[in-house]
This record gives C-alpha cells, sequence and structure tokens, in this order.
C-alpha cells in the first residue's frame, strides 16, 4: 500500500523497488528560497526537509502548511536551505529519514546530523522555533 493509503500511525514499509539507484538532481522552484530535493543534501549547509504528498491538500503547493514553510524559508537569512520532499516519489529518502506522515519536517545542521524533526503540520510555534534554532546555530560542524 502506499503512502497516502495508510494512517497516521502506520509504518511504511518500503516496496521493493524503493533502493533503486537513479540519478535525481536538485530542481530549483519559482521561490527563490525553496527547493525540491531528490536526492542527497549538498554537505556543510543547514537544511530543512520538508516531506509532503500532493493528495495531503494543506501540505501541496499553495496549501497552508506549504505556506508557512515558504514563509519560514523567506525569513531566513540565507545560512539555510528550505528543501521538499515529495514523500512516495522519493521513498528512499523518506525511509533514511523515517517518514511515516505528512507533513514531516527534518532539521539538520552543517554537520549533517538531525538535530530535529516536527511531524504533522499542527504545531506551528514548535516548527518556527525549530527553525529558529537551527538558523541560530553555528555554521561549523564538528571537526574530524
Amino acid at each position: 500500500a502506499s503512502l497516502c493509503e495508510r494512517s497516521r500511525d502506520e509504518n511504511l514499509s518500503p516496496p521493493p523497488h524503493a533502493f533503486s539507484q537513479s540519478s535525481h538532481t536538485v530542481k530549483k522552484m519559482s521561490s527563490p528560497s525553496v527547493k525540491n530535493l531528490a536526492s542527497e543534501l549538498p554537505p556543510g549547509r543547514k537544511s530543512v526537509l520538508f516531506f509532503w504528498a500532493s493528495w495531503h491538500e494543506p501540505s501541496n503547493t499553495g496549501g497552508s502548511i506549504d505556506a508557512v514553510f515558504k514563509s519560514l524559508a523567506s525569513a531566513t537569512s540565507g545560512e539555510v536551505d528550505f528543501y521538499r520532499v515529495e514523500a512516495e516519489a522519493q521513498q528512499d529518502l523518506s525511509l533514511r529519514y523515517g517518514v511515516q506522515i505528512v507533513p514531516t519536517f527534518i532539521l539538520i545542521d552543517a554537520s549533517g546530523s538531525i538535530i530535529d524533526r516536527v511531524d504533522g503540520g499542527d504545531d506551528v510555534p514548535r516548527l518556527t522555533q525549530a527553525v529558529s534554532t537551527l538558523s541560530s546555530r553555528s555554521s561549523i560542524g564538528p571537526l574530524s
């Protein structure tokens, strides 16, 4: 069953093709501050991943959660990259980040570590605070 056929509480089990290797690129959207992500994140950048689904109207382009995400992207100083990830189309990324519901927001620091996640779109103040915390963090990752 696809993600859209599952309830919020069910696990997302990968189909056999979920780990196939295919080449994808990062594409710019119409908004200069939000990009689509279909592959690896660029290293050394703080990022917010917004996992969404086309059937979920609030997270779809122009929906209320999409508007919040774009507003957060516009409000940061440019030190944080914002990406939209279509959860069902990018199942390898959904599995890697443990996405079981849409929307899900994953916040990643410059070292590539997940520092926070917000599952669901009901707590906009928590998402706003998480983005603010990420934005104010040092861009320097741990020394290797």
